[in-house]
């Protein structure tokens, strides 16, 4: 991974295998090249979400969501990456992440706590509000970045949230079942998250490249975040894709 990952930091990695071409040895691989560019004191986490579709959808059926066994339905990537044994991730029912290496606990730690998806208590949170943090992008754009509901999320954005809030269950790694809140989404909006696009490459936060036959894209985590959030605070339906009449 020649993008610019340093050693000792933590790398939030969305992904599609399929993007990079054949790859020798698989999403395994991928995931031990990571680890290498970061190496021992470095961390990479993976979103695991275990559903496709709108959030409302999934949280009315009620889920119950076992942190040891529930797949990851974010791509082959992810999947290898959660079932490493040294692999930890966190209890949420619809937005966990999986992680690896020195930071796995503290990033994955607590995120049942949160009553949204991506709050104060998440990896996506965490990640973006550290130094020699970023977020990578393998074969897919900013409209896959998960990292912008942070920033809606804390910034309490006014079409965010429906109103309703659903109760799921999560199992955890001692197999103990717990009911958790989660505040649910608007349906009746569409984002446009690759609206900051041009602004991260202009400030220099967002760097373009190439692993494999892959498009990429690295960003600084924190930079990415603060500049986002200062751009919604402006403007709060920047990143849709249309603004409510």
């Amino acid at each position: 991974m020649e993008l610019g990952l340093t050693k000792g930091a933590s790398v939030l990695v969305h992904s599609s295998l399929k993007s990079l071409g054949w790859v020798q040895g698989g999403a395994d691989a991928v995931v031990g090249a990571l680890m290498d560019a970061v190496g021992p004191e470095g961390t990479v986490m993976v979103p695991n979400l275990p559903f496709r579709g709108t959030l409302t959808r999934y949280l009315e059926t009620q889920p119950t969501f076992d942190v040891r066994s529930t797949p990851s339905l974010m791509g082959a990537i992810t999947e290898a990456l959660r079932k490493r044994p040294d692999a930890r991730r966190s209890l949420h029912s619809s937005h966990s992440v999986a992680a690896v290496g020195a930071l796995r606990d503290e990033m994955t730690r607590d995120h049942e706590k949160c009553d949204t998806t991506c709050g104060v208590h998440s990896a996506y949170y965490k990640n973006a509000h550290r130094d020699n943090a970023f977020i990578l992008m393998i074969g897919v754009t900013l409209n896959n970045m998960t990292t912008f509901h942070s920033v809606e999320e804390t910034n309490e954005l006014p079409y965010l949230f429906s109103g309703k809030v659903y109760a799921s269950h999560v199992i955890d790694y001692e197999g103990r079942k717990v009911t958790i809140s989660t505040r649910g989404y608007n349906d009746n909006v569409r984002r446009e998250f690759t609206a900051p696009e041009p602004m991260l490459l202009k400030e220099h936060v967002m760097t373009l490249g190439k692993v494999a036959e892959a498009e990429c894209r690295l960003m600084d985590a924190q930079a990415t975040f603060d500049l986002v959030e200062r751009t919604v605070k402006k403007d709060p339906y920047f990143l849709l894709a249309q603004r409510p009449t």
